[in-house]
């Protein structure tokens, strides 16, 4: 039977002929025979219906949107009318509005399943998941066994952060239509987001070879490698990228690109992916072009001169906040980057096999202790390659002499600059001094909107109790809202009992005295689909005085023990300045993977290597953050820690073996050499 026939013979095989023309490609075909149609029968509903579908087709959504509102004008029963308006409004972004036509298409063909999928599609666009799922599942109840619409499920579920649903479902979408590539993407996308990177590449090679063509399987392959620290191995898959994807969506994929070159060394080849990403619209590419002049600049020059902090502070702030470049494009005069003169890092050079052995074997295996055992946290050779080497270097260091906590601090965050350039690690009281008396901090989201993080919810339970505890016993509420918020069970209820845009209880946090410190903030914030949650820690210059007292007490401590080879006494002073350390968060990323820095360091300057597993659900800068004293956050560190000699003196010297900046990065560029994709 005709879709909004006439019941007139003649009548309906020209709609026929005009809907075979759409569902055949031949769009220009269409569109001039429902022209032709409409002249002589103006009134006939299928008409419009037909050109708009077409006109939608070709991308002329205004256009499609005149027919179909001409269609809901002459027929305002027609479901398949609103049904159809709304997904052009969709395309135009006028979300509400296109909800609106949905529902009214399911009032009127309630046993229509494509509606229920379109305005799932249109929940889905305002980030309400939970309603999107909803109307996708009733879809697919009406057209039992469509894989788009299970892909299109899982999408839903991993908008909300739920893991195992994404994962089964769009498992089911992938049984069900073996050559579906989209659910080998997605699923693979989120096995890269969750850690887990072999089975990411497996499912991404199935989408390779499902659909050659298809630009993104090759851009989230090479985003998989990135993550695992293999640089080399993701750049001709961004090539191949880029190759087939329309220039105008390449943003994403020169800036992936970008990033590789600059960890490899390859400033000329970063600054050119930089360049052509800024063109295509992508901002934050033209930082790493930035970045690559100046790692140019340092690039044969003693790897400690290498300093992030020698960009302006306000080109940091915008940095870290990938922020439009118009008030730091203009360099103040001292301070500009030159043109690249240097010579790029020969990918295919290696170090000296006996370094490898002596040095950075035994580095990787100080480093891979680093390693939380959670969702979230792939395995990255490249970052225990950088971790094991600065805990070295450091130890080494201090084997010597003595040296205070931040010129030891400065040194360590330089091998977290190289490990990984695109997470911009920066000092907090190096930015613009109103950005650091205004607390400017590092940020942590558990849960946003109806967003769960996988990466950082298994702490959301005791970080949420905690929030409600410090609410009990230190916010002044009343005591109407005190009982509201201990019952509450959800971030959203606490939020609607505050009737506030933002609200944050501090996390007490003390010195082995006992003194209290300032901790970090257990934020709650409205946002527009109800509410965010997250740990902030503002560095402010009154905080950062205090822990640097603090610091500096903890670290002359550890120098009167370094040299006892008393394992308890050692570790428990190391575990004191790292308890401070997490809490501390002086940058504005990288603070916790410094802070394992640290932890090894300084019990290799005593003698020992830390050689315990970090056990599942157990994150050691989570626990300093939700531990309120020293002793507590020893007792739970010492129960997976385990110490061995070790003599960093019998090893190589770092800084000898590795003196330049341009040494560096060829040393770390051989990690995926010595740490197999897991």
């Amino acid at each position: 039977m005709l879709t909004n026939g006439t019941n007139d013979i003649e009548l309906d095989r020209e709609i026929a002929k005009g809907y075979l023309y759409v569902n055949t490609g031949k769009l220009k075909e269409a569109i001039a025979h429902f022209d032709q149609l409409l002249k002589n029968h103006p009134n006939v509903l299928a008409g419009y219906l037909g050109r708009g579908s077409a006109k939608a087709m070709l991308g002329d959504l205004q256009k499609a949107l005149t027919d179909f509102n001409l269609a809901v004008k002459k027929d305002s029963k027609c479901g398949d009318a609103y049904k159809r308006r709304g997904q052009v409004k969709l395309a135009l972004g006028q979300t509400q509005s296109a909800l609106e036509d949905f529902n009214k298409a399911i009032e009127l063909t309630p046993e229509e399943g494509d509606c229920y999928r379109q305005r799932g599609s249109a929940y889905h666009a305002l980030g309400i998941f939970d309603k999107a799922a909803e109307d996708i599942k009733k879809s697919i109840k009406l057209i039992p066994g469509d894989a788009t619409l299970l892909n299109e499920l899982a999408l839903c579920y991993n908008g909300m952060g739920l893991v195992d649903e994404s994962i089964n479902t769009y498992t089911r979408a992938i049984n069900t239509k073996e050559d579906y590539v989209e659910p080998y993407i997605h699923l693979g996308q989120l096995y890269r987001d969750i850690g887990c990177y072999v089975r990411a590449k497996q499912l991404l090679e199935k989408a390779m070879k499902l659909a050659p063509t298809n630009h993104l399987s090759y851009y989230v392959m090479a985003n998989v490698l990135a993550s695992a620290g293999r640089h080399k191995e993701a750049l001709p898959l961004l090539s191949r990228s880029l190759s087939i994807c329309p220039p105008e969506r390449t943003g994403d994929i020169h800036r992936l690109n970008a990033t590789a070159c600059l960890a490899l060394g390859m400033n000329r080849s970063c600054l050119k992916s930089a360049k052509l990403g800024y063109e295509a619209k992508d901002n934050a590419s033209w930082y790493f072009g930035e970045i690559a002049k100046y790692q140019a600049m340092m690039i044969d020059k003693p790897f400690l001169e290498y300093d992030l902090e020698w960009f302006p502070p306000q080109w940091k702030v915008n940095f870290a906040k990938r922020l439009p470049i118009g008030n730091v494009k203009k360099y103040p005069p001292g301070n500009v980057p030159l043109q690249i003169t240097t010579e790029d890092i020969d990918t295919k050079t290696t170090v000296k096999q006996e370094l490898v052995k002596e040095l950075l074997i035994p580095a990787i295996k100080v480093g891979d202790k680093m390693q939380y055992n959670e969702l979230g946290f792939g395995k990255n050779g490249r970052q225990y390659l950088a971790c094991g080497l600065g805990a070295i270097c450091i130890a080494q260091l201090l084997q010597t002499k003595q040296m205070g906590w931040r010129e030891i601090a400065e040194i360590l965050v330089k091998f977290r600059q190289v490990a990984e350039p695109a997470d911009g690690a920066i000092w907090i009281d190096k930015l613009p001094r109103q950005q650091f008396e205004e607390g400017f901090g590092s940020n942590t989201t558990l849960k946003t909107a109806q967003t769960r993080v996988a990466r950082y919810w298994p702490m959301f339970p005791r970080t949420f109790g905690l929030f409600k505890k410090l609410f009990e016993e230190e916010s002044g509420a009343s005591k109407e809202k005190k009982q509201l918020v201990a019952k509450a069970e959800t971030v959203d209820e606490v939020q609607k009992v505050l009737k506030r845009d933002n609200f944050f209880m501090t996390t007490i946090c003390r010195n082995e005295e006992g003194t209290r410190l300032e901790g970090t903030w257990l934020l709650i914030e409205k946002v527009e689909l109800g509410s965010m949650f997250s740990i902030k820690t503002p560095c402010t210059p009154k905080r950062y005085k205090i822990f640097d007292v603090e610091l500096k007490k903890a670290l002359d401590k550890y120098y009167t023990v370094q040299h006892s080879n008393d394992q308890d006494k050692i570790l428990d002073a190391v575990l004191r300045f790292c308890y401070l350390w997490f809490n501390f968060m002086p940058l504005t990323r990288g603070t916790a993977g410094c802070g394992m820095y640290w932890m090894f360091g300084l019990l290799l300057s005593a003698g020992f290597k830390q050689v315990g597993v970090i056990p599942k659900g157990f994150q050691c800068d989570w626990e300093a953050l939700l531990t309120d004293n020293q002793n507590d956050y020893i007792t739970k560190m010492k129960s997976w820690i385990k110490l061995e000699k070790c003599s960093v003196s019998e090893m190589p010297n770092v800084l000898n073996s590795l003196p330049r900046l341009r040494d560096m990065l060829m040393a770390l560029n051989i990690s995926p050499l010595l740490v197999p994709l897991s």
